[in-house]
């Protein structure tokens, strides 16, 4: 079990990374995406605020890119890995403007979820 304060920002994002492992390894989804967005939204009709900040979707894109490209061999999960890192170059360009638009000071200590490295 796995519990973090309210349960909800960290707990959130490692059950989004849960989640997405499990459709990646689903055979009968032949997506050729991978809705974090929609995963996300999925889990808040059951608890709200799953996922808080924009660091955690950052780490859960993160995650992504890193899942993907031990396993690029198959050309469906190089599509994906092309896909998910022009994701988060966007997001990464995005950032630094947006925290300067939306500097809010809760948000700043996140624990180095977003800075691990991963």
């Amino acid at each position: 079990m796995l519990y973090f304060s309210a349960g909800v920002g960290r707990s959130g994002t490692f059950i989004a990374l849960d989640r997405v492992l499990q459709s990646l390894n689903d055979p009968t989804q032949v997506n050729n995406y991978i809705d974090v967005y929609g995963i996300v939204y999925a889990m808040r009709k059951e608890r709200v605020w799953m996922v808080q900040t924009e660091q955690q979707y950052i780490c859960i894109h993160q995650c992504i890119v890193c899942i993907l490209s031990q396993n690029s061999g198959n050309s469906d999960q190089q599509e994906l890995l092309d896909q998910e890192q022009q994701d988060l170059e966007l997001m990464n360009s995005a950032t630094a403007a947006t925290m300067l638009a939306h500097h809010n000071r809760a948000f700043e200590d996140d624990e180095g979820i977003a800075e691990s490295g991963m």
